[in-house]
């Protein structure tokens, strides 16, 4: 194999000048570059200095021999991997064994011919070429290892992590709770589950912004993972819900404990950039195996102890309780899902129209709030209005039907479409509610909508349940630019 490379370096040492000028003539010629060095000190210096890829090396020097030269390079971490070619004047096997011992790779007689000389450079210098090739390409590969490691220990990472907060997802959780269920039935422990779900965090989200929420999410989870233990587990299961799983539980004061902890620190105001916010928290409570024995019964029965928290007014904590959810389960059952579709956005407005018979020109809209429910698809109000009217919740919803219709009219008036005005039915406790033109203008202004676009419809029996109180609001409510309808006239008091 022959390999002539004007890059290639050869550092050939000799204290005999005759002969060092001979073999440099030889190697010149083939296209090498060379480096000439008459001693062994000076030889291991300019070795470093040139990082040459081949040393031809005299055995018999007067400071340093050439063996004694070699195992001083070896030594070096720069120079160790610089094969050697011993040049020897004796043909002495002792010598060529003592040659390989210090680490030389051939040798060459002296003195030497050009065929020979050549052909062993040619041979090692090819050899170091592909080492060097070799091990780049190994560096490479394991570069490319590394970096495919990296990317599936994320992969795995986001798979079982929640990407805002860094704590334990959904599946995680449920995969290390399911495996903490077995092992208490193995060693007949307890444990316990708290859910916890932030109160009114879309409100926040509404009126601070996704990205403010997102702050907030991350400083509760902070907060959160100073509460609890290294051997419990801490999840983020939705967009506002976390979950904490406690093996051994020795005791319920033990959960108790830990509840009320996690509603105090929660209760604190938190820095969010310049503004300090409050960010309350409803907690629910479920334990093994008293309250069931499945990672399924033991979330649900946690979600239903969060739900009489966030009933309870918010703020505390709640165990389950068997007898509460037999009383009554389908309405709660259905209350809390209404809460969780709130926060889940799942609610839409469908716009009916109201067409003038004598001229079928549309005169105008009447939103009209549907649930899109992932579990039952679309749900109709007659289902849930009143057990939204029951809970209060009537408030959240009737708020979220205005803004929706406004964001609708605004959306249409920028698309340069022609509007008509868009009819609301009222809620008899929207209506109470005594600044409610106050949250009206702060909505129209909010969407940079005109009134006049807007129709509110009040029942008959609404208006009259107390007139001094109705009338009044309807001024102000007209004073604001609004129309009112009255619905369902005929039916009540007149």
């Amino acid at each position: 194999m022959s390999f002539v490379s004007s890059s290639a370096t050869i550092l050939v040492v000799d204290d005999t000048p005759a002969h060092l000028v001979l073999v440099r003539e030889h190697l010149e010629q083939a296209g090498y570059r060379v480096v000439v060095v008459q001693n062994g000190e000076e030889t291991i210096q300019r070795a470093e200095f040139v990082r040459p890829d081949l040393i031809l090396l005299d055995v018999q020097m007067p400071d340093l021999t050439g063996f004694e030269t070699c195992q001083r390079l070896k030594q070096r971490e720069n120079t160790q991997d610089i094969p050697v070619i011993f040049m020897i004047a004796q043909d002495h096997a002792f010598v060529k064994v003592t040659a390989f011992d210090v680490g030389g790779v051939d040798y060459v007689t002296k003195p030497v011919e050009r065929e020979e000389v050549l052909a062993r450079a040619n041979t090692h210098v090819t050899l170091r070429a592909m080492q060097q090739l070799l091990e780049t390409r190994n560096q490479q590969l394991r570069q490319k290892l590394r970096q495919q490691e990296k990317q599936l220990q994320e992969l795995e990472r986001r798979a079982t992590h929640d990407m805002l907060t860094g704590l334990a997802n959904g599946t995680l959780f449920r995969d290390r709770l399911n495996h903490a269920i077995e092992q208490a039935r193995q060693r007949d422990t307890r444990l316990g589950m708290l859910l916890i779900g932030l109160d009114r965090f879309k409100v926040l989200n509404d009126h601070e912004g996704y990205s403010t929420g997102d702050e907030v999410l991350k400083a509760v989870a902070a907060r959160l993972s100073q509460c609890v233990r290294k051997s419990d587990t801490l999840a983020r299961l939705g967009s506002d819900e976390f979950a904490i799983l406690i093996e051994a539980v020795r005791a319920p004061e033990e959960l108790e404990q830990l509840a009320g902890s996690v509603c105090d620190v929660l209760a604190q105001p938190m820095l969010v950039g310049e503004r300090r916010l409050a960010s309350t928290c409803s907690v629910g409570v479920s334990q093994f195996p008293q309250d069931g024995e499945s990672a399924e019964k033991l979330l649900s029965y946690a979600d239903a102890a969060m739900y009489q928290a966030k009933k309870s007014g918010r703020n505390t904590f709640r165990f389950f309780d068997s007898s509460a959810l037999e009383s009554g389960d389908r309405q709660a059952s259905l209350e809390r899902r209404l809460y969780r579709a709130l926060d889940n956005d799942e609610f839409l407005l469908a716009f009916q129209p109201q067409v003038d018979l004598r001229t079928g020109r549309l005169c105008g809209l009447e939103a009209l709030i549907r649930w899109q429910s992932p579990e039952e698809g679309l749900v109709l109000p007659g289902e849930f209005i009143p057990v939204a009217e029951e809970s209060r919740l009537i408030l959240a919803l009737g708020e979220w039907v205005l803004k929706e219709a406004c964001r609708q009219i605004r959306a249409w008036l920028d698309a340069g479409l022609p509007v008509v005005p868009v009819a609301i039915n009222l809620a008899a406790a929207q209506f109470a509610e005594p600044h409610f033109d106050q949250v009206l203008a702060k909505i129209l202004a909010d969407h940079r909508v005109e009134a006049h676009y807007l129709a509110l419809e009040l029942t008959e029996s609404m208006s009259m349940s107390n007139p001094e109180r109705s009338i009044k609001m309807m001024h102000r409510l007209k004073g604001i630019g609004v129309s009112l309808v009255i619905d369902d006239f005929g039916i009540g008091f007149s």
